[in-house]
């Protein structure tokens, strides 16, 4: 880990931080802690350098069916449910509608949650969370627009969530958010819906970080104005 990475007091919390930083292979990894060692690149993605920054990122095409996946076993601290959580990741889509970021979901979403760009005109983000039945909450930010680097992210704060992009809130449509109920028995994929059955990721991405608490504001800003020369932003 680099100097002072746990320091940090952004990484508070931080529970995933995907990197991506192997620039080859079929397996990418965690620096955070608990580190999550083995998270499977499944229908090869493709490994990208961005020539004028240097960061390692990746290519996934939905016509293949391109995701990254942690399995349940693995990773049932992604598993929320009464507890705060955040999320954050740079994208860049080419394309609209049902396009997950993170998932942590059952089949049949009785239970788990979801961040993604909705079947729907824009694109929008939604962050939504699943209770046995018929009951979800959903919110909903403005367009992201495609074909262009993003920071997004989300943090739920008890019932509250907001969703950010490029370290502003964007929060549109808001919910009230009970608790999920638990999806332990659920991969966590990036990339695409659980078990990578659908909501294939059709563009890019780097930098994918979850936390066991509600990121401030100022976090999802400072986090932006940190990174956002890597993607020219």
């Amino acid at each position: 880990m680099p100097r002072g990475y746990d320091a940090l007091a952004v990484n508070h919390g931080l529970l995933l931080d995907v990197r991506m930083r192997e620039g080859t292979g079929v397996l990418t990894h965690d620096w955070a802690r608990p580190h999550h060692e083995d998270i499977a690149l499944v229908n090869t993605p493709t490994w990208t350098v961005r020539a004028a920054s240097g960061v390692e990122y990746l290519a996934f095409a939905a016509a293949t069916h391109e995701y990254l996946n942690l399995p349940a076993a693995d990773s049932g601290d992604l598993d929320f449910t009464a507890g705060n959580f955040s999320g954050v990741a740079w994208v860049n889509t080419n394309a609209t509608g049902n396009r997950y970021v993170f998932c942590k979901a059952v089949a049949g979403w009785a239970t788990g949650w979801a961040f993604y760009i909705p079947a729907t005109a824009g694109p929008p983000l939604a962050l939504v969370t699943f209770q046995a039945g018929p009951t979800s909450q959903y919110t909903y930010s403005s367009s992201i627009g495609t074909n262009a680097w993003r920071m997004v992210g989300f943090s739920r704060d008890g019932a509250s969530v907001r969703i950010y992009v490029d370290g502003e809130d964007a929060t549109v449509t808001p919910a009230t958010h009970i608790d999920p109920d638990s999806a332990a028995a659920a991969d966590f994929v990036m990339g695409a819906t659980q078990a990578g059955a659908a909501g294939w990721w059709s563009g890019s991405m780097w930098g994918h970080r979850v936390w066991n608490r509600a990121l401030s504001a100022s976090e999802f800003k400072a986090l932006f104005e940190f990174e956002r020369d890597l993607w020219a932003v």
